[in-house]
């Protein structure tokens, strides 16, 4: 299927882009759609005027098939005519965004976690138990922090990896397992090492926290790609940054597509994540946990030295 005829079976997300609807009743789901189905929790539900949309959509791309409007968040249709589209709706169902992460060791024992996410806002949604004391706010405090003590109990970012510290106190960084990453788009697996695979997940949590100074890359925690390599997670980081400054140009706000200012705030990031070391040091035998952290400073530093380079490494693949 060429690039054009996909471009043009798409259904329009706008078009779709409907309040959200009060409950109805779950219909049931086509033939066409049940044998790919992979995400049984969603449900498909049905509205005349959804259902009007999205037949004009279809008939305007000159596709002929009968299909009610599904909210969920991504999967492929398959059309009478046995092609295959990526159907991304506007709107959807679902309340939160979740990654899974299983760590499947040798000796058959498991860890699994689960990060949920505000469909909406994109924050990570916390657990309820009460975060240890080395998270509180005032301890190990990060120079560049914006927080204020007086609305502030504790650190979102030590809050929130709380649990995931506790579990792997007791870890060595180099010990071997299976980490699998299960999402609504995709499961990823590799065959790693504990530090690779709390990096990932640590990379999720500090993005969508709340603190200012990591929320720069939230955008990129969004759209997470378990076990970037360094190269894919600097492409990743100078897009992200780029298009936030498109967007910025275009709500007439001042701009920085020289990446004048990219090196101030990843210098944030390196500033908290070294303030979440000195937590961890509080707490963890093991060095698992710090690793990771350490992981996650490394790749800030080197998107700072390539800056200062000109990003010669990328600019290979323009050329």
């Amino acid at each position: 299927m060429s690039s054009e005829i996909l471009r043009q079976t798409i259904i329009s997300p706008q078009v779709l882009a409907l309040p959200p609807p009060s409950p109805l009743p779950t219909t049931t789901f086509p033939k066409e759609i049940s044998s790919i189905w992979q995400i049984p929790h969603y449900t498909a539900q049905k509205r005349p005027e959804e259902t009007e949309s999205l037949s004009l959509s279809k008939r305007k791309n000159g596709i002929n098939f009968n299909l009610c409007y599904f909210k969920i968040c991504r999967t492929t249709l398959s059309l009478k005519n046995n092609t295959q589209i990526l159907y991304t709706p506007k709107y959807y169902s679902m309340t939160e965004i979740t990654f899974k992460y299983c760590f499947d060791f040798p000796d058959s024992s498991k860890k699994r976690f689960l990060i949920k996410l505000d469909s909406e806002t994109y924050e990570y949604k916390p657990s309820s138990n009460i975060p240890p004391d080395w998270a509180l706010l005032g301890v190990a405090r990060c120079d560049c922090c914006q927080l204020d003590l007086a609305h502030n109990d504790y650190c979102p970012v030590a809050a929130n990896i709380a649990d995931l510290v506790y579990s792997f106190k007791d870890t060595a960084s180099h010990k071997a397992c299976l980490v699998s990453c299960i999402s609504a788009a995709r499961t990823c697996s590799k065959e790693t090492t504990v530090q690779e695979g709390l990096a990932s997940i640590m990379g999720i949590i500090m993005a969508t926290s709340g603190c200012p100074s990591t929320s720069i890359l939230k955008p990129m925690a969004c759209y997470h790609l378990p076990f970037a390599t360094v190269e894919e997670s600097m492409y990743r980081s100078v897009s992200a940054y780029l298009l936030r400054q498109y967007f910025s140009h275009k709500n007439g706000e001042n701009c920085d597509f020289f990446m004048h200012k990219i090196q101030e705030h990843y210098s944030e990031v390196q500033q908290v994540n070294e303030g979440i070391l000195k937590r961890i040091n509080m707490t963890s035998e093991m060095d698992a946990d710090k690793n990771a952290i350490v992981t996650l400073n490394a790749l800030a530093q080197i998107l700072v030295m390539e800056v200062d380079e000109d990003l010669s490494s990328l600019k290979r693949l323009f050329s």
